[in-house]
This record gives structure tokens, C-alpha cells and sequence, in this order.
């Protein structure tokens, strides 16, 4: 798993989002962290080269962030925010590409505690522990989802819940999801959840 650096203020900002959005959130920064493609993405070629834009929907809006994962040492959180408009916006990312270089080498080494999760960085330990239990399950499940070639409807037979549930899977929308109801789901796809402790 690749380390994760918050520039600027994307960690508070990401903070500040609902909590089923920050919920959501993290669970695609996690996605990223763990080599994976966020369940919705687009690329920001103006702002820079590898540079993605996360996008959540929620009832709430459209919450956005900004990172950079093609660096070996980490993902970096660039900035995190809920967009207004559907204009396009023009992004004004902290200083120059040059400034922001020298800021992540020097983040980088400063990164001295190794890689840890998104989670552990949004919440307390024993949320952020079940957080990412949450996140593994649901990866999985979607990943099932995947190689299956089930249609939702197929899918939501086995799994005994309905096609929004399915949906809410594909989608990574881990706030509709106990880690209970994970475990469960996950048992019914047959990928056999277990569970295991480090001191």
C-alpha cells in the first residue's frame, strides 16, 4: 500500500464533507492506495500529467478530489472540495508544478511513519480499523462483480439483496454498507471472509 500525503488543506477539507460523502471518499483514496482504480474518475490533464479527479455524488452534491498517484513513494491528495456549478472549473492548485514538486519530495521525506491508510488519517483508530475492513470487503465484492459477468439482477439473487444494492457495490459506496452486511455479502458470493489479528 502506498503512503498518503495531503498537500495544502485537502486533509481538513476532506474532513469537513458529510460524513457518508467522507465515508465514500475514502474508501476510493483507499482504492488508490491499494494500486486500484477509483470506481469514478476522470483524468486532469490540464492541472498536470498521471493528475485524477475523484467524483462522489451524494444528496448532499458532487464532492471532488484531486490527486496524483503516479509518483512511487505516495498518493498525493492535492485538493478536495464540493463543486457548485457544472461548469467546468478552472483549477488554482496551491503554487507553480515546479513549487509543487520540491513541496512533495520534501513531504515525502518527512513521511517517516511508512504507509498507512487513508483511514487512519480521517479517523480515530477504532473507526479507521473497521473502516478498512469495510473497504477490503467491498473491494472484493466488487471485484467478484466484476469477473463474474453477472447482471445485477443475477447478482442480487445470490447476494438476497435488491439491484440498488448491487449498484451501491459497483459504485463503492461503502456508507450504504455495515461491515456486518459486508461480511454477510461476501460469504454469499463465496469469497469466504476471514479475518485476521496483529499485535
Amino acid at each position: 500500500m502506498k503512503a498518503i500525503i495531503w498537500m495544502g488543506s485537502s486533509k481538513v477539507d476532506l474532513k469537513a464533507f458529510p460524513a457518508a460523502v467522507m465515508d465514500d471518499m475514502g474508501h476510493q483514496l483507499f482504492r488508490v492506495q491499494c494500486g486500484l482504480e477509483p470506481d469514478d474518475w476522470k483524468p486532469m490533464t490540464t492541472i498536470g500529467i498521471g493528475v485524477k479527479e475523484i467524483r462522489v455524488k451524494d444528496t448532499a452534491g458532487i464532492f471532488r478530489t484531486v490527486y496524483l498517484a503516479t509518483r512511487p513513494e505516495a498518493v498525493y491528495v492535492l485538493h478536495c472540495f464540493q463543486k457548485k456549478t457544472q461548469a467546468t472549473a478552472r483549477y488554482r492548485i496551491g503554487p507553480s508544478a515546479i513549487e509543487r514538486s520540491v513541496e512533495m519530495k520534501t513531504m515525502a521525506k518527512k513521511q517517516a511513519r511508512g504507509a498507512r491508510s487513508v483511514y487512519r488519517d480521517l479517523y480515530p483508530d477504532d473507526q479507521a480499523a473497521e473502516m478498512e475492513m469495510r473497504s477490503l470487503l467491498l473491494n472484493g465484492l466488487g471485484q467478484w462483480l466484476a469477473d463474474s459477468a453477472l447482471t445485477q439482477g443475477e447478482a442480487a439473487k445470490i447476494l438476497g439483496v435488491t439491484q440498488a444494492r448491487v449498484s451501491d457495490v459497483k459504485r463503492g459506496k461503502i456508507s450504504q454498507f455495515s461491515l456486518d452486511l459486508l461480511v454477510r455479502l461476501a460469504a454469499r458470493a463465496g469469497l469466504h471472509p476471514q479475518m485476521k489479528l496483529a499485535a
